[in-house]
């Protein structure tokens, strides 16, 4: 009887493993990646294939509650791949049938950029027009026909498209133009187009293949025409969310902004923004942009080299090469940055320091800012479940500017006392190394993603005032030199459990800053800082889908020990051990052209290093800054709703921020005053975005409306008032498709008057003009850039504590005309993996 009710319950068990179904959406993924995705998420079979002869095969195909079988053939489609079943031993083999050495690989696209599906594509004999072999488009407009010919004549026809002929290499041929045939059929319309931006697991995805986007030269460039985000001088910020978010390039972490420059529009698949991280990232990353770009195929060397050219007051310039070499597992790639920018600053500016002085201030400096970056990495994939690499990466740079500030002081008794400050300013940024090494692999159904990283960086920052009075001259120098060393590992495990997939790991990061900071002149000062603070976590994150919902929750803990010296002797009360637990839960909906989704997170935002050191800097006779090494952590919670619905989506959120970092104010000597970071008590912020992007022939807007009101009360510091009017974002992208491939955009981004913090921002806006045009089959790039053509991007601010009110207008140089010419040969794909830990260190270091 026992054996009887066993074996009925290893059927049951077998019956249900047997109905397993799959639902799925793949955009541009190699064929490899997708089965290693379907052999996860499903227990009963062991999908068996060779990596390397599948790899270039792209995947794009969304499908609903298929079994394996089924999900297989989505996959697979019209791709000469054979499908072996051995139910015996529960394994399914695939195997490319064409097992040539060399493949033509590219891409259909329409003159409005649209993929064209499905079109037919013969390879025929140069000499006699016979048929060599043959291939069919996918969904997203790509082919990948293995041939061994050196060169064949192809033919491409389709539904609705005039036939086309061209002779070609077998190699990546990239983008390949289908012109509409013109087919009267009476009283039938029939339109199509997929919206620009949707909702995927984590955030807003926007597609940027196959759209004008892909057009927009650069990914920095991309990133600033998506409507909750802004690039600000190289420097990215998500539309309600404090702080810059982490940016990951096909999973690598970026490591400095030039890699928005190195890659190109051209280049990139999509991009998702991620406005609710879960627990597997640091507790002060608020938000997460992941960046994925098109498969490549072809062996060998590829690359690409690029000028730069700017065009202020004076000229500024930049060059990038760079080199990669495939073959076999083997992936090999370098670069190498240089630049050289000319700077330029105007401001002027009113200090009220009520009972001491009033000051009058008008300040003009120009100079330059040089520097390099040199990027080294090898990856080594033997098998399509294990892979390793190391990078490394060495930057360095100098910035000079000379400046003249003119203050006229006037005081209580009504005297006046005017006086000329020649300022200078030297930063030395000695070699900053980065190296990462990383394992990615799978065992069974565990997923496994190991990172390690060292960082080493040191600077040295030299101010001096040469100060001219009518009866008095003296010179006011500080110097400031610091030293840090990080080093972190992130373990990452992933592994399929009921209805979606179960996360866990750990990270961990040692850092070590040594601030020295010197001042001579005025009130003299030395002080030696030193923090040693590591920072242990351990997380946990479950994802699952269930018919039209996906729910996530995870939780993440972290153990913070700082250790704080001053002049070498600890300082227990500023060497606080911090325990703190970080949830975070969301659930999505997603149904015909409704998507939604709800989230909650618990985030923290730590201090810079620099705003807790305790030096203490001079301006001017009367005020200096300095850092706070009491200063605790934010902690910050949000609750974020994203709704997309056809061509209009809606993000808002509300953020409340306990002991949220402020600059407040205090007594410094007789007659001058200090300005510190401090905690405030409670900051909340509400946050809305309405968004809308669709196509009109060939035009294409791309439309935001954004609306930001911060609740603020600072009388715990003896501030009046409140800090709480609201401020408005519109951003305009206009793109045009013009004659002979010519992509022409104008965009213009406007910011009403409103509170930030303790400080009141006039409105402010810019129009930027851009041309660009492609020529020998979209290897050579063209494009000029026109910025702030109007000069209206101004910073104009007051600035109110409780021992002085400032009003400031500041511009610094963004009128410009930029020219930017690349050339690409064979590109490729870096394969390189490696995700980075330590991030957020990284970011305060």
């Amino acid at each position: 009887m026992k054996r009887i009710v066993t074996s009925l319950l290893l059927l049951i068990c077998a019956t249900a493993m047997q109905a397993q179904h799959i639902s799925h959406t793949f955009k541009g993924q190699s064929l490899a990646t997708v089965l290693k995705i379907l052999d996860r998420e499903q227990t009963v079979y062991r999908i068996n294939f060779i990596f390397d002869e599948l790899e270039d095969f792209t995947v794009t195909t969304s499908f609903k509650n298929k079994d394996l079988h089924q999900a297989l053939r989505e996959v697979v489609g019209f791709y000469p791949v054979s499908i072996t079943t051995d139910e015996e031993n529960k394994n399914i083999f695939l195997e490319c049938i064409k097992k040539e050495k060399t493949k033509l690989v590219g891409r259909l696209l329409d003159q409005r950029s649209q993929p064209v599906v499905y079109a037919n594509i013969a390879l025929l004999n140069p000499a006699d027009s016979s048929l060599i072999t043959g291939g069919v488009s996918n969904e997203n407009g790509d082919f990948v026909i293995p041939c061994s010919s050196p060169g064949v004549l192809m033919r491409v026809s389709c539904v609705g498209y005039k036939t086309l002929y061209r002779q070609t290499p077998i190699a990546d041929i990239g983008t390949v133009r289908m012109q509409a045939e013109t087919i009267q059929v009476k009283n039938v319309v029939v339109k199509g187009q997929r919206p620009a931006f949707q909702m995927g697991r984590e955030g807003l995805v926007a597609n940027i293949l196959g759209t004008d986007l892909s057009k927009a030269g650069t990914a920095g460039d991309v990133l600033g025409m998506l409507p909750n985000l802004t690039v600000d001088n190289g420097k990215v910020s998500v539309f309600g969310r404090t702080g810059e978010p982490l940016i990951y390039i096909n999973g690598k972490k970026m490591q400095d902004k030039t890699e928005l420059t190195l890659l190109k529009s051209a280049d990139m698949n999509q991009v998702e923004v991620i406005t609710n991280p879960g627990a597997q990232y640091d507790a002060t990353v608020t938000a997460v942009i992941k960046i994925k770009t098109n498969k490549k195929a072809g062996d060998g060397w590829s690359g690409l080299l690029e000028t730069f050219g700017k065009q202020s007051h004076r000229s500024s310039g930049s060059q990038n090469v760079n080199l990669n070499y495939r073959t076999g597992g083997w992936d090999i790639s370098g670069s190498l940055y240089g630049g050289y920018w000319t700077l330029k600053q105007t401001q002027t500016m009113i200090g009220n320091i009520p009972g001491i002085v009033v000051q009058d201030t008008r300040f003009g400096s120009t100079g330059y800012d040089k520097g390099m970056n040199g990027r080294w990495s090898v990856n080594y994939t033997w098998n399509e479940r294990h892979a390793m690499g190391v990078s490394y990466n060495v930057s360095g740079g100098k910035s000079h500017a000379l400046g003249t500030l003119e203050m006229d002081d006037t005081h209580p008794d009504n005297s006046r006392e005017s006086y000329v400050n020649h300022m200078t300013f030297n930063t030395l940024t000695s070699p900053i190394h980065n190296i990462n090494a990383y394992y990615n692999g799978t065992v069974g159904k565990l997923s496994i993603d190991f990172n390690a990283d060292y960082s080493f960086k040191k600077g040295r920052i030299e101010n001096g005032s040469h100060i001219v009075k009518t009866a008095d001259m003296y010179d006011v120098t500080s110097f400031n030199t610091n030293r840090s060393r990080l080093f972190a590992t992130k373990l990452v495990l992933s592994y399929p459990l009921w209805k979606g997939n179960l996360t866990g790991g750990y990270e961990h990061t040692h850092t070590r800053r040594n601030s020295i900071f010197d001042s001579m002149g005025g009130i003299e000062t030395h002080t030696n800082d030193e923090v040693t603070e590591q920072t242990f976590a351990g997380f946990a994150e479950y994802n699952a889908e269930m018919g039209a919902f996906n729910l996530s929750a995870g939780i993440r803990y972290e153990h913070n020990d700082v250790s704080y010296r001053q002049q070498g002797v600890l300082k227990e009360e500023q060497s606080p051990t911090r325990n703190d637990w970080f949830p975070s839960v969301g659930i999505g909906y997603g149904k015909g052209k409704l998507n939604a989704r709800l989230g909650y997170s618990a985030k923290t935002s730590r201090p810079h290093y620099d705003q807790l050191a305790g030096n203490r800097q001079y301006d001017n006779d009367y005020v200096y800054e300095g850092g706070n090494p009491l200063l605790k952590p934010a902690r910050i919670h949000t609750l974020s709703l994203d709704v997309q619905y056809h061509w209009l989506t809606f993000s808002s959120s509300f953020q409340q921020t306990h002991d949220a970092i402020t600059f407040y104010t205090e007594k410094f000597g007789t007659k001058s005053i200090l300005m510190i970071p401090v905690n405030a008590d409670k900051l909340r912020n509400i946050h809305t975005m309405v968004a809308f992007s669709h196509r009109f022939g060939f035009w294409q807007p791309r439309y935001s409306i954004g609306f930001n009101k911060q609740f603020f009360d600072m009388k715990e510091y003896g501030m009046e008032g409140n800090f709480n009017k609201p401020y408005w974002t519109f951003k305009l992208n206009n793109s045009f498709y013009l004659p002979l491939d010519i992509l022409l955009t104008m965009r213009y981004i406007h910011f009403t008057s409103g509170n930030t913090s303790t400080a009141y921002q006039y409105a402010r806006n810019a129009f930027f003009l851009s041309v660009q045009k492609s020529f020998f089959k979209g290897s050579l790039d063209v494009k000029l850039d026109a910025n702030d053509i109007f000069k209206g991007y101004w910073d104009e601010s007051t600035f109110r504590t409780p021992l002085i009110d400032s009003y400031r207008k500041n511009y610094s140089d963004n009128r410009n005309v930029n020219l930017t010419l690349t050339y690409r040969f064979n590109t490729t794909k870096n394969k390189y993996k490696g995700t980075g830990a330590g991030d957020s260190e990284k970011q305060r270091l």
